[in-house]
């Protein structure tokens, strides 16, 4: 039967049409594309590519045109894996309904019953893209309750009931119960529904040993599963998967790169997707939102891509793939006639970096009010190209999830390499980035980890006999990036202490510090507690990240010092191992502690006093007052860094010494960016892209298209030094693209030599790192540059380590 009108549309909006766009509509595997038109009538798609002009002249003057220009367009994202409305943004005791803790198996409870539907997030959604979400129960018991796949727009009815795709009957049941003998039991009734196969059923599953315990259940009790989720390690077992009860094998809803948080995630790999695919199972990416910001799930997808998926099944893996395994891929994941109008507008090709929307219709009704459209290179508008990661996906396999890392290549320090096709040099001179461009064919030869020609091959034919030559196809030599934020080298598996460095004890906690570790004058020192060759940090190496600054690992207000070291390194005893054993003093300022903001920083200001008449200056604290280190404060709400800024000016006074302060987080610094520059104070943006995750990050500034600067642009303008930083030890390896991506949606605002300095130059200076030879690691990028989806590093040159290490 023809659909006609969609079953949410309540608008009286005019029909629109949408002219001259190029059309991935989900057909034919991913890979079909259409240039042409698309006309949406009452929540429903009408026509595609070529209207008939008889339904045009029906319509006359109701007909709304948009012009988009040979735009992308696309039906609109499908998460399915999400906790929106029951883990709410901002964080609140009130407001969290994911996981009940009352019984191990709940399947009568209902993730709509506690649906918030003032969660924050689901306007940033919206803003990526996103139009219907699975909304899962928690974890954290053997059968967590039901799901629903709710449309994230507002209804006229203003309840989470108007927001389900299709309710089940068994979600308005109209009985009269005075005619009727109750029920004797309804808490297992969803389990029998699961047994007859009446229901999609999802499992949250990492390892090989659970999956097949699963399967071993599907087969006995016979029921079919729709999809495992996390799933770190079914790509190792795809004929495991296979093998669940039914005609169709599960599909696997995946991360892109978060892995190894916990024991069962430990063995993820980036290829994962690919090899599912290879080995003809269903790939979905998914946001776990808010564990990933739901409104980047697109960027899942276009991991995916980088790492080997194709482009057809990536952008399928989070539209047209999720609404088939949700049951809903007779009316979602498409467009085509008689879908609902579920569509996208894009500013590029939605595979691309960064990658944003223009414009998101749900049920043909536009979503995002007055929407900042950002201009994008025009090379943006294509399918981006991918590396050749040669063996890497099969080494995953051969060594079961746990591939060597480390490099052996520049152990022979006398190691001669030659980078021929370089398209150009980054160096850095005093603390400046600087730009060679260079000649078609170029090469540039490394000894010991120093560069000793650049030019043409006749001109440096002197040193290239004997050497190691690598092709770097048109590619580019860039400065090896720093991580912050994250503590790479402190820990390797987040959730499992006994491989972790620890945590530092909080002054604030009933016990305090104790005496025999120095009491209220304890400061622990990173370095002490640091581990090198973790996966986490070998990957980020690997990835173009030369140096990590990483503090003590603290959950309250007291840090310590930091180190920096270099992430390729085997021990700290190695030469260039150790970058700075102490740059910087850290320490916390946030709410929701165990004492009050207002103690925390009445507790510095009499921490920075009691220093300032002490004669000893030897101190980490003395040696911030004078100036010689800078107090890194971790920090989000506006109001405690205004706070935290008249406490400088106070302690200014008293030393007549600059104080070297920097914010790190400062997700609302945008309120007061003209202040903190005025004060001289850097920022270390974390993450890169702001998430008003609890109450004091509750003012975030989005970036396009929900405002016109991001809050890196807007501290840039306002001459503030900023760096960027991440959040945990797994994001660390995609700096780059973090980098690249601020760039892209300033609109040509951040330059390419600015966005560099974001991951170099301003966190040396943040961090205290002036003066040390950070700069001479070098990043080779084979087929483009740093911040080039199409380019992959393939090579370090450390002259401090004096080695290449090649990949």
């Amino acid at each position: 039967m023809q659909v006609t009108q969609s079953q949410a549309w309540a608008s009286k909006k005019l029909l629109e049409s949408h002219r001259n766009a190029t059309i991935w509509t989900g057909g034919n595997g991913g890979d079909e594309v259409l240039l042409g038109d698309i006309l949406l009538d009452k929540g429903i798609i009408k026509a595609v590519g070529r209207v008939p002009p008889g339904l045009l002249d029906s319509i006359g003057n109701k007909l709304v045109v948009k012009n988009v220009q040979g735009a992308w367009v696309s039906p609109a994202i499908n998460d399915m894996h999400s906790h929106l409305g029951v883990d709410s943004v901002p964080e609140l005791q009130g407001a969290s309904d994911t996981n009940s803790f009352k019984a191990p198996t709940m399947p009568y409870l209902r993730s709509l019953d506690g649906f918030n539907t003032h969660d924050t997030a689901f306007a940033l959604s919206r803003s990526g893209g996103v139009a219907t979400a699975l909304i899962l129960p928690g974890s954290a018991d053997n059968i967590g309750g039901q799901a629903f796949v709710v449309k994230i727009r507002k209804t006229s009815h203003g309840g989470p009931s108007s927001m389900v795709l299709e309710p089940p009957a068994t979600l308005h049941i109209n009985v009269d119960w005075s005619k009727e003998s109750f029920p004797e039991d309804l808490q297992f009734e969803a389990l029998v529904d699961v047994l007859r196969g009446r229901v999609k059923v999802n499992i949250h599953c990492y390892q090989a040993v659970d999956m097949d315990g699963i399967v071993r259940l599907t087969n006995e009790f016979k029921f079919p599963v729709a999809a495992f989720h996390h799933a770190h390690e079914a790509y190792l077992v795809p004929d495991l998967i296979k093998s669940v009860w039914g005609d169709v094998p599960p599909a696997v809803a995946l991360f892109a790169t978060n892995a190894r948080y916990k024991y069962e995630a430990y063995r993820g790999s980036e290829f994962a997707p690919k090899i599912l695919h290879d080995n003809e199972l269903k790939v979905v990416m998914k946001s776990d939102h808010p564990v990933l910001n739901s409104r980047y799930l697109l960027y899942e997808a276009a991991q995916a891509h980088y790492y080997g998926l194709p482009a057809g099944p990536a952008l399928s893996s989070v539209i047209t793939t999720p609404a088939e395994v949700a049951g809903f891929g007779h009316r979602l994941g498409r467009v085509q006639n008689g879908y609902d109008a579920d569509i996208v507008v894009w500013d590029s090709h939605p595979l691309t970096l960064g990658a944003t929307p223009q414009q998101l219709y749900i049920d043909g009704i536009a979503q995002i009010s007055d929407p900042v459209v950002v201009s994008k290179p025009n090379t943006f508008q294509r399918i981006p190209a991918t590396p050749d990661w040669g063996s890497a996906p099969e080494e995953a396999i051969k060594y079961d999830g746990l591939p060597p890392l480390q490099s052996s290549s520049g152990k022979d320090q006398s190691q001669t390499v030659v980078f021929t096709r370089v398209k150009d040099v980054w160096t850095s001179s005093s603390g400046e980035l600087e730009l060679q461009s260079l000649p078609a064919e170029s090469v540039v030869v490394v000894s010991s980890g120093r560069i000793t020609c650049v030019g043409s091959a006749s001109r440096c034919s002197s040193s290239l006999s004997e050497a190691k030559v690598v092709d770097l196809a048109h590619g580019s030599l860039s400065p090896g990036l720093i991580s912050f934020g994250a503590p790479l080298g402190l820990e390797e598996i987040q959730a499992e202490s006994s491989t972790n460095d620890g945590t530092v004890p909080d002054p604030f906690d009933e016990n305090g510090v104790p005496k025999v570790a120095g009491g209220d004058g304890l400061v622990v020192r990173a370095v002490d507690g640091l581990s090198f060759s973790g996966r986490d940090t070998l990957l980020a190496h690997r990835a173009g990240v030369t140096t990590a600054v990483s503090a003590p690992v603290s959950n309250g207000f007291f840090s310590g010092a930091s180190v920096a070291f270099r992430t390729g390194a085997s021990h700290k005893l190695e030469d260039g191992a150790i970058v700075n054993s102490a740059p910087a003093l850290h320490l916390t300022v946030e709410h929701g502690s165990s004492v009050s903001v207002s103690t925390q920083i009445a507790t510095l200001r009499r921490l920075l006093l009691k220093n300032v008449a002490k004669k000893n200056k030897h101190g980490l604290v003395s040696k911030a007052l004078d100036g010689q280190v800078p107090l890194v404060i971790k920090v989000h709400k506006a109001d405690d860094m205004a706070t935290l800024l008249e406490l400088k000016s106070e302690i200014e006074d008293l030393t007549s010494i600059p104080l070297r302060l920097t914010f790190a987080g400062a997700t609302e610094a945008h309120i007061i960016s003209k202040e903190i520059a005025a004060a001289g104070v850097g920022v270390i943006v974390i993450p890169s892209r702001s998430f008003p995750a609890s109450w004091d990050r509750a003012r975030v500034l989005p970036g396009p298209p929900l405002s016109q600067d991001s809050l890196i642009a807007k501290l840039l303008k306002a001459n503030v030094t900023v760096g960027v930083g991440v959040v945990e030890a797994w994001e660390a390896r995609n700096a780059r693209f973090d980098i690249g991506w601020a760039a892209l949606e300033s609109n040509g605002d951040i330059k390419k030599q600015d966005a560099l300095a974001l991951g170099t130059t301003n966190l040396q200076k943040l961090l205290g790192l002036e003066g040390n030879e950070l700069l001479g690691d070098l990043v080779a990028y084979h087929g483009g540059d740093c911040f080039d989806l199409a380019s992959r590093p393939v090579a370090v040159v450390s002259s401090a380590r004096m080695m290449v290490d090649l990949f």
